[in-house]
């Protein structure tokens, strides 16, 4: 069965962008890989029973941490996640190392831009 909240990714990355004043690129980017991460933490089953949000959330950390430019901090992402469901930033941290951790052990590499595009390849 498909994950509930489609729109979990999209919700994180527009409050931050509100908030931090992300420029739409920046914006972009992390909605992009945070949507593939999310993907990555679903076939890993990484915080089954989580509200969809919180792992939205982490999956935009993740995205964060694993491109160019490092835009936002956990605080920033769970306070932005908050506005949905409450999220700490001990969850967003503690998922989103799983979610690094997944992914890196299934691709091999930490460049998820290069990954990506092979994928579209």
């Amino acid at each position: 069965m498909a994950p509930t909240q489609a729109w979990a990714v999209d919700a994180v990355v527009g409050v931050l962008g509100e908030r931090e004043g992300l420029g739409l690129d920046v914006c972009l980017e992390l909605r992009r890989v945070g949507e593939f991460l999310l993907d990555v933490a679903d076939e890993a089953c990484i915080g089954p029973g989580t509200a969809r949000v919180t792992m939205a959330a982490a999956a935009v950390y993740a995205a964060d941490r694993l491109t160019e430019g490092k835009a936002v901090t956990q605080q920033a992402v769970a306070d932005a996640a908050s506005t949905v469901v409450a999220t700490s930033k001990s969850k967003v941290n503690g998922y989103s190392r799983e979610v690094v951790n997944a992914y890196e052990t299934r691709y091999g590499t930490r460049d998820v831009v290069e990954v990506m595009a092979r994928r579209l390849a």
